[in-house]
């Protein structure tokens, strides 16, 4: 009986044993848990505020180029306007059109429509010339010239030739226009006008 009761309290003993060892064992994968918990939180927390800081470069940028997008589109703005004429016109005022805003104005012919004229040249059906003569900031000449004919020969066609740009300002307001008198061209000129309107 003595032998037994030995026996199983050396069993006892031994189990309890096993149970400690067993327990410090979870103990320690619990610490190790805990452990490389935090440090995927900070690994996480870290990349956050990564992330938070390139989106707020990105939203400063955006408002950068929306900023500038708007600045560009206030200081350049083109519009089209519909001008008829006659053959006693020699020239058009645009002043209603740009106002008494300071700058330049670019005039370009998209073109003439409703178009009526009277041929006296057997090769040239009619010439139209637009120019404007104002003088750029260093007191220089800056004329525009534009011609605008249609020939007959060898094929009917129309030629919208550009030397110099047509170029207005509020002190400089006209287009002239020539040969509209003895080809008596009537019509309306599409213009694109492009400036600073605003």
């Amino acid at each position: 009986m003595r032998v037994y009761l030995l026996i199983f309290i050396l069993v006892q003993s031994g189990c309890e044993s096993n149970r400690f060892e067993n327990w410090n064992e979870m103990k320690n994968k619990i610490v190790t848990q805990e452990s490389e918990i935090n440090t995927l939180k900070k690994i996480v927390s870290q990349r956050s505020d990564d992330f938070s800081q390139l989106k707020s470069e990105m939203s400063h940028i955006q408002n950068q180029l929306n900023r500038k997008s708007n600045k560009s589109n206030l200081e350049i703005e083109s519009q089209i306007y519909s001008i008829p004429f006659i053959p006693l016109i020699d020239k058009i005022d645009l002043s209603r059109l740009i106002g008494k805003k300071v700058g330049l104005y670019e005039v370009e012919l998209i073109n003439i429509e409703d178009l009526e004229f009277t041929g006296i040249d057997p090769n040239i059906d009619f010439q139209l010339t637009l120019s404007t003569r104002l003088l750029n900031t260093n007191k220089v000449p800056q004329n525009g010239l534009i011609s605008y004919y249609q020939y007959s020969k060898p094929q009917k066609g129309i030629i919208n030739s550009t030397s110099s740009k047509l170029m207005v300002d509020a002190q400089n307001p006209y287009i002239f226009l020539e040969g509209n008198g003895p080809y008596q061209i009537s019509g309306k000129l599409l213009l694109k006008i492009s400036g600073k309107f605003k």
